[in-house]
Parts: C-alpha cells; sequence; structure tokens
C-alpha cells in the first residue's frame, strides 16, 4: 500500500514523497532468502526537537513508527 504525502520534518516542507507500507515479513523474508543474515532492526522514534515542532505527528509516531532500518550481512 503506498501513499504520498509533504516531507515536514525540520523547516519548509519538502515536496510530495511517495512511502510504501509493507509487512514487516516481506522485508525481511526476501533478506533471508537472498542469503542474509539479519544483524539489526531498528525504528526510530521521533526527537524533542520534533517534538517542539510536531506535537500532533510527534505522538503518532510514538505509537506507529514511520520507519524501519533493516541491516543485513551477506553471508
Amino acid at each position: 500500500h503506498s501513499y504520498t504525502m509533504d516531507w515536514r520534518g525540520f523547516g519548509d516542507p519538502y515536496p510530495i514523497i511517495t512511502a510504501i507500507r509493507r509487512p514487516l515479513n516481506a522485508v525481511i523474508s526476501p533478506l533471508l532468502e537472498a542469503g542474509f543474515a539479519l544483524e539489526k532492526l531498528l525504528e526510530p522514534l521521533p526527537t524533542e526537537e520534533f517534538k517542539a515542532a510536531e506535537p500532533d505527528d510527534y505522538a503518532k509516531l510514538m505509537r506507529q513508527p514511520g520507519f524501519i532500518c533493516v541491516r543485513g550481512r551477506k553471508g
């Protein structure tokens, strides 16, 4: 499922970006099937600066992370 949005991080909004939501299995399984070992999985949380600038979005992102970072190693 994809959606578009304006990125409103810090400063001026960035023109529309497209984001794709996928089940965790759809992200991890292809890496494992390709022979990668999962080293780290991280869901970054918003910063205190973001909380001050965007309190409503901060509250949402604390409940529903907006990013996932995956680190794998071949072999």
